[in-house]
């Protein structure tokens, strides 16, 4: 039964046997009688089984049977549905390795009817994990409403607090300023801000990206005009303005933002003699670690060994892979069953299956034409039930 399930297995045995040997038989004639003598075969094992079992006829299937046919199969036909659901879920008994955030890089726009100008770039941030459960909660609170389940686990929590400011120096050409100058000028046209955040894990090989986008008021453009022109101290704050709390699956799942609430941001120019760049500071919430906008992430493990290879695929994939392999191998012993009992309940198997030998002998000796008469003789046999059952009846009978 295991031979003849197995994917692909049979079908190579056969075509391979078939090239390499000389037969006067087709491809598909060696298909057919490969499949009734494997039938035949397994008939002749079920009657003998019969015979010597010592049953009557009315006898009760013994309680042994049952368990070993009933409450085994059923309990194995169950797992193989639920198990993949089970890995998945929150009570799920692989064991996962961590999967922290170790590359940080966030951008600051604006973003106008005169195009996207970008105003810095991030790529220095200090990641680290949440240290208590009071600190957690301190940073849930400041990031209130969330926009998803707050059922964090602390082993799952890292920060990731930016640096203010920008990694490079502000590189607008003349022509470009000219333009957001006259773009923050005009009062009439709708300004927003656009923050796009990523965060890779190398555990994963996964990179996340977030974007958020905040229409800005005339106060806020007004603002941003004074500091481009200069003024001593000028700046512009926003609100919600950021990736501030985001969940990374370990797998199977795509990134996402729970919330963009959190403490505000002030955005301003800083000027030397030789160069120009932007800073991004947070108002308010914590007060250690760099002074720019932090992010709450939950980072999910990665699962190690066989389980991890199989939830890598994900519970789609693992349907595919495991449980319809499983499937085909189970109902290839029920489907169809009522069709085939002609050819696999036979009282007496014996004959014809000396037949289907006859035709390998014939074949062996060389004698294709003895073989392929053979074989058409087994066709009409089959073609004929009535002969059939009279062919294969116990000789008792």
């Amino acid at each position: 039964y295991v031979f003849r399930a197995a994917p692909f297995v049979p079908e190579l045995r056969i075509i391979l046997d078939w090239s390499v040997t000389r037969t006067a038989l087709e491809l598909w004639e060696w298909l057919k009688l490969s499949e009734i003598s494997a039938d035949l075969y397994l008939a002749k094992c079920r009657s003998e089984a019969r015979a010597t079992s010592g049953r009557q006829q009315g006898d009760p299937q013994p309680l042994w049977l049952k368990l070993l046919q009933g409450w085994s199969v059923f309990f194995l036909l169950s797992l193989v549905i639920f198990l993949p659901l089970v890995l998945f879920s929150s009570v799920s008994p692989v064991v996962l390795t961590p999967n922290p955030v170790d590359g940080v890089s966030a951008t600051v726009s604006l973003a106008g009817p005169l195009g996207t100008f970008q105003l810095l770039e991030a790529t220095q941030a200090k990641v680290v994990d949440v240290a208590s459960q009071v600190e957690l909660q301190q940073l849930i609170d400041d990031r209130r409403p969330l926009s998803s389940s707050e059922n964090f686990k602390l082993q799952d929590m890292q920060t990731v607090a930016l640096y203010a400011d920008s990694a490079s120096v502000w590189g607008i050409t003349p022509p470009g300023r000219a333009e957001l100058v006259q773009m923050v000028s005009d009062h009439n046209e709708s300004v927003s801000l656009r923050v796009s955040l990523e965060l890779s894990q190398e555990a994963s090989q996964t990179t996340a990206r977030f974007d958020t986008a905040t229409t800005l008021s005339p106060v806020q453009v007004s603002n941003i005009s004074a500091v481009l022109a200069g003024d001593t101290g000028a700046y512009f704050d926003v609100i919600d303005a950021y990736p501030s709390v985001v969940r990374l699956p370990g797998s199977g799942a795509a990134a996402s933002m729970l919330s963009d609430h959190g403490p505000a941001l002030r955005l301003s120019l800083n000027r030397s003699a030789a160069a120009e760049w932007w800073s991004v500071t947070r108002i308010g919430g914590r007060t250690t670690g760099p002074r720019g906008p932090v992010t709450l992430v939950e980072t999910r493990g990665l699962a190690a060994g066989v389980f991890g290879s199989l939830l890598s695929y994900g519970i789609i994939g693992l349907y595919v892979v495991f449980v319809l392999a499983v499937s085909r191998f189970l109902r290839s012993s029920t489907v169809l069953v009522a069709v085939k009992i002609p050819l696999t309940d036979l009282p007496d198997g014996t004959d014809v299956l000396q037949l289907s030998r006859d035709i390998e002998a014939a074949r062996q000796e060389g004698d294709l034409a003895l073989e392929e008469a053979l074989y058409r003789a087994l066709i009409d046999l089959y073609r004929s039930p009535e002969t059939l059952f009279e062919y294969t009846k116990l000789k008792q009978d």
